[in-house]
């Protein structure tokens, strides 16, 4: 498989999954369909927590996503971490139907850079499809997969360890989950990554 066939099939998959993630969000979204938990869980202090947790939730999430692309780059090495996430987000979107959990969010009209970045979050995401939370799944998946790919714990892994972490705790800090989100998407990454695994895929 050349390098433009998967860079294509990445780019193929990735338009497919946004599509029927927002498809799923849009319908979850609906009054007649979301589901609230009171009380807001934490943005208690959103001008103290900006911009480090934004820039964290966001970009930290997105280098926990293709981050172990690159290290497993070669298909067979890549193949356990597609099947980790395809079972990832059916399980995900199917929680998603049947428990159609939505947050109402802080709000963040100030100038800060963080804010920013979560406006634009918003202006992209609506505001249901909490749990599980992917940020969570794939950042935990991410570093899971980026230890197995170069099998010793060395200042790599750590650091996706870490990052993976710091992604999981900015899901409450900015105001985009509860609680249990990012535990529900934590137990997802670990299962599907096991599984994939259990499948002598990696």
């Amino acid at each position: 498989m050349t390098i433009w066939i998967r860079c294509l099939m990445i780019l193929g998959l990735t338009i497919l999954w946004w599509w029927a993630y927002a498809t799923i969000n849009a319908y979850n979204s609906r009054p007649d369909r979301a589901i609230y938990w009171p009380p807001r869980p934490l943005d208690i202090y959103p001008g103290l927590i900006q911009p480090i947790s934004a820039i964290v939730y966001t970009l930290g999430a997105c280098a926990l996503l293709v981050w172990p692309i690159y290290v497993g780059w070669e298909w067979p090495r890549m193949r356990p971490l597609f099947c980790s996430m395809f079972i990832g987000t059916l399980a995900g979107f199917i929680c998603f139907l049947v428990w159609p959990l939505a947050m109402e969010r802080p709000t963040f009209g100030g100038k800060k850079f963080g804010e920013s970045i979560m406006r634009l979050v918003f202006s992209l995401d609506n505001p249901a499809n909490c749990f599980p939370s992917f940020h969570a799944f794939f950042a935990i998946n991410g570093a899971l997969f980026i230890h197995a790919f170069r099998s010793e714990y060395d200042f790599e892994v750590g650091f996706a360890y870490a990052l993976a972490a710091a992604v999981v705790v900015t899901t409450i800090t900015t105001g985009q989950h509860y609680f249990i989100d990012p535990i529900g998407g934590g137990l997802l990454a670990i299962v599907s990554f096991y599984f994939s695994k259990w499948l002598n895929l990696t």
